[in-house]
């Protein structure tokens, strides 16, 4: 996940945290429906601590952002 060798995905998500390495695999990366960064969560932070930020991704309108 990091490194020259890392997979596209990972090298995008790194980009999102502005750092070169990741801290670690339990990192948690929240994404929209477009792919754009919404927010970047340390491995320590449970789940539990960003649903509602989860819920309200999922609960946009689509089309209201095109």
């Amino acid at each position: 996940m990091n490194g020259d060798d890392a997979h596209e995905v990972y090298k995008t998500l790194r980009t999102f945290t502005g750092v070169e390495a990741l801290p670690w695999n339990f990192s948690k990366f929240l994404v929209d429906r477009k792919g754009e960064k919404v927010q970047f969560f340390d491995a320590r932070q449970p789940p539990t601590s960003f649903e509602s930020d989860i819920a309200k991704l999922l609960s946009e309108d689509l089309t209201a952002k095109m």
